[in-house]
């Protein structure tokens, strides 16, 4: 294999900097959440299956996630079949801002369906967003990395983003 070092570190070096540049352009302040907290407040948010990376979480409010969502490039990329699909533009995304500003973002897998009919579409994955807002409170959104859509989750049978209802069934933070 022939390997191009010098195409390969001024890469590197784009990257690193541009990362810098990009963490330069947010001020956010992030709010330290106990595992205790979040544990509950998934459970009764959500009351699926979760996996907690950590024992504690750093939540940031929606005004800086929309800030976020607005510059992310990951809904830029071209869907493409079993190669990048809904679990790698999920995956993806939660790279690029744990990376990016050390908040705690999750993914989720579970099922859709049409938000009209109630028709079953597929198993999906999408992320997670929690925040703390002035109130005080912890906040669940589900957002779509594909396309930049989101919505607060307020009641767990009626959970719709875009024109699609969700049920998940795994939900991981990290």
């Amino acid at each position: 294999m022939n390997v191009n070092k010098l195409s390969i570190n001024i890469g590197k070096i784009l990257i690193e900097n541009g990362l810098k540049f990009i963490q330069q352009g947010f001020k956010i302040e992030p709010k330290e959440v106990g595992w205790s907290e979040m544990t509950n407040f998934i459970s009764n948010k959500l009351g699926c299956e979760s996996g907690f990376m950590d024992g504690k979480f750093y939540v940031i409010k929606i005004d800086d996630w929309k800030n976020f969502i607005e510059f992310d490039w990951t809904k830029e990329k071209k869907y493409v079949a079993e190669k990048f699909d809904c679990d790698n533009f999920a995956h993806t995304f939660a790279s690029h801002i744990s990376e990016l500003f050390d908040i705690t973002v999750g993914t989720c897998y579970g099922k859709v369906y049409n938000k009209d009919t109630g028709k079953y579409i597929d198993l999906h994955y999408w992320n997670v967003i929690i925040t703390k807002e002035i109130d005080n409170q912890l906040h669940l959104y589900f957002y779509e990395p594909m396309n930049g859509l989101f919505s607060e989750v307020l009641n767990k049978s009626k959970i719709v983003v875009g024109n699609m209802k969700y049920e998940p069934i795994k939900l991981t933070l990290f």
